[in-house]
């Protein structure tokens, strides 16, 4: 195996190009499948894990009850799962969470493009949060950052240079109530008018005539 390895990087030939092809193509398929299921769930905002059967010593989810009914139904994912080695069957958590962070960065991509490649070179700013059950705010931009202004501007400014967003485009500002985001003088809307050294008004946000859903393009 050592001197095999050698060989490949002498000659410059891939892993792939010593498996057989029909092998590599049921391998394709099996972990586009599994990623299919995740965006399945992750679509229709369904958990994919759940309760672990300590008797049975197996974990009852969406995820795996769908993965082994998709089993049945497709007979070419069940070929290739006959190839798939048992020690690396691509199902575990974390494969499951490289999977979502994969298709995360695909939307966020996708919506930076949107952004980039508009006819209407200005946008808006746009930052709101969400209560759970519990009557906690959930931001996930902030998720590990101290919920004040200061935190909220500096990782905001940061979001958007990451993305390529070019901030001398930036026509308006769109917050919701807490004083903590449109506070005239303290407020994220005011911070970052001082950080990018000029005007930036807020506006108001903007309702669908059809709908009467608010209108909006976040990153995170």
């Amino acid at each position: 195996m050592w001197k095999e390895k050698l060989a490949r990087q002498n000659t410059g030939i891939s892993v792939s190009t010593l498996v057989n092809h029909n092998i590599l193509e049921k391998h394709r398929y099996y972990i586009k499948s599994i990623a299919e299921i995740i965006q399945f769930l992750a679509i229709n905002e369904l958990a994919l894990r759940g309760a672990y059967e300590a008797e049975e010593h197996a974990e009852r989810s969406l995820f795996s009850n769908l993965f082994k009914f998709t089993l049945k139904k497709d007979t070419l994912l069940s070929e290739c799962a006959q190839h798939i080695p048992k020690n690396a069957n691509y199902t575990s958590p974390a494969i499951q969470n490289e999977i979502i962070e994969i298709l995360s960065d695909m939307v966020r991509e996708s919506v930076v493009a949107d952004i980039r490649n508009a006819d209407v070179p200005w946008f808006t700013l746009m930052e709101d949060g969400t209560r759970d059950k519990n009557n906690r705010e959930n931001l996930s931009i902030a998720i590990r950052k101290e919920l004040d202004a200061k935190n909220f501007t500096d990782l905001t400014l940061d979001i958007m240079e990451k993305n390529n967003l070019d901030t001398s485009r930036l026509l308006s500002q769109c917050y919701d109530g807490a004083s903590v985001m449109s506070g005239k003088r303290g407020g994220v809307a005011a911070l970052i008018q001082k950080k990018l050294k000029r005007n930036v008004p807020p506006s108001m946000k903007i309702a669908c005539p059809f709908c009467n859903q608010r209108l909006a393009t976040a990153l995170i």
